[in-house]
């Protein structure tokens, strides 16, 4: 994940880097983030920033990741990647004006990795996925009930459904 040359051997010193560094390779990654919460106070902030957004990402909580990554995503040697998910984080915060400078860098670091350029169409399109709502309008149908109806499918001259009401 991280370039060697990066993260140097002054992480090592600590022993709470070291617990977190050891949940982070064993995936145990809601484990390591309050000792990377922790650890991004102290004189390795930097990569425990990096380190703590890394948890985030991988958890499936992009959004709490993007201030950890904004720490980090301007210092020299930085990996490529970093700047992707960084750009991902705002999108999932719904800052895709934002998100779209930093789309554009990742596409320019790295020309050949379809990602950049799909997701700052994702950022700039996303007007026409959105819409304004207005050209939608939901009625219940004359079959809905107390229970829940779900899965609803055309068949012959129907509509077939499922449904969690009792028979009668």
């Amino acid at each position: 994940m991280f370039a060697a040359a990066h993260l140097g051997p002054s992480l090592g010193q600590t022993g709470a880097f070291k617990k977190a560094e050891s949940l982070f390779e064993d995936m145990a990654f809601q484990e390591a983030i309050p000792l990377y919460k922790e650890l991004t106070k102290g004189p390795n902030g930097l990569e425990a920033s990096l380190r703590l957004a890394e948890c985030y990402r991988l958890t499936n909580q992009l959004g709490k990741a993007e201030p950890f990554y904004a720490t980090a995503v301007d210092q020299q040697n930085i990996l490529p990647e970093f700047v992707l998910y960084y750009a991902q984080a705002l999108q999932a915060n719904g800052k895709c004006a934002d998100a779209v400078n930093w789309y554009r860098r990742y596409t320019y670091l790295m020309p050949n990795d379809p990602r950049g350029a799909e997701l700052l169409r994702s950022c700039t399109d996303i007007s026409d996925l959105i819409g304004t709502g207005a050209e939608y309008e939901l009625l219940p149908l004359t079959v809905n009930t107390s229970g829940n109806e779900m899965s609803p499918f055309f068949f012959k001259n129907g509509l077939v459904y499922a449904s969690s009401r009792a028979p009668q």
